[in-house]
C-alpha cells in the first residue's frame, strides 16, 4: 500500500500539484475531478482539503501497528505528503478538514516521537478552538 502512495507521489507531472486519482497502470489521472472535491491538492490555490491526506497518513499508521512492522516505504510516503500540506503558501491548518490530517500526524508522531509533526497537530488544535463559539459548538 505505501509502495503505492510513494508512486504515485513519484509519476505526479506537476510540481505544485498532486492529483490523487491514478489509472490501473499507475498512471496519473491529471485533471481535476468534477463536483466540488476535485480530487487535488494544489500549493496555489487559496482553499484545500489536507484531510485527502489523512485518510493515508492513519491507514499507513494503522497497517503498522497491526503488522508490527517497521515500514520504511510508509515513513517516506507520509514524510511527503506532509511535505506537501505544509508547503502551501497559506496556513494549512485554516484549511477545512484541517483536524483530520492533525488527527492523523498526532497519529504518526505517536509511532515516531517527531516533534515537528506534535508542533503542527498543537497548532491544528489551537485554530480548531479559536474558532469555536462560545457555547461550545
Amino acid at each position: 500500500m505505501a509502495d503505492c502512495f510513494v508512486a504515485l507521489l513519484d509519476v505526479q507531472p506537476e510540481k505544485e500539484r498532486f492529483y490523487n486519482r491514478f489509472r490501473r497502470n499507475d498512471s496519473v489521472v491529471a485533471r481535476p475531478a468534477k463536483g466540488k472535491w476535485r480530487k487535488m491538492y494544489d500549493l496555489s490555490e487559496e482553499e484545500q482539503c489536507p484531510a485527502n491526506f489523512a485518510t493515508v497518513v492513519n491507514t499507513l499508521v494503522w497497517v503498522e501497528r497491526a503488522t508490527h512492522d517497521i515500514l520504511l516505504r510508509c515513513g517516506e510516503a507520509v514524510r511527503r505528503s506532509g511535505i506537501l500540506v505544509y508547503s502551501h503558501k497559506l496556513d494549512s491548518a485554516q484549511f477545512r478538514c484541517a483536524t483530520k490530517f492533525g488527527w492523523a500526524i498526532l497519529n504518526l508522531y505517536e509511532e515516531t516521537g517527531d516533534g515537528d509533526l506534535l508542533t503542527h497537530a498543537q497548532h491544528l488544535g489551537e485554530v480548531l478552538v479559536s474558532h469555536q463559539c462560545n457555547d461550545g459548538i
